[in-house]
């Protein structure tokens, strides 16, 4: 009986490596990611800068000048997944 278990442990042959693959996908999403933060970041602050030429523009009072910058903040909330999802990822 322990004669069977040793050649059925001996004949198992260890399971061969996975191979790592580098994609361009990989250096795209990590070498994106923070230029496209500091764009963002970038133009929610224009948008908090100008508000007040905004406002004055556009003959707006305080309270209806301040759903600018509630859109602008939504609206990059929501292109986010979007994208994803339109291409798949």
């Amino acid at each position: 009986m322990m004669l069977m278990l040793a050649e059925a442990t001996s004949a198992k042959s260890p399971p061969e490596p996975i191979p790592s693959v580098k994609t361009v996908h990989l250096f795209l999403g990590v070498f994106g990611v923070p230029p496209g933060a500091m764009i963002a970041t970038g133009t929610g602050r224009l948008i908090s800068v100008g508000l007040a030429d905004m406002r004055g523009a556009l003959h707006l009072g305080v309270d209806e000048a301040s759903l600018i910058g509630t859109g602008f903040n939504a609206s990059m909330m929501f292109i986010g997944p979007s994208r994803s999802i339109s291409v798949g990822c």
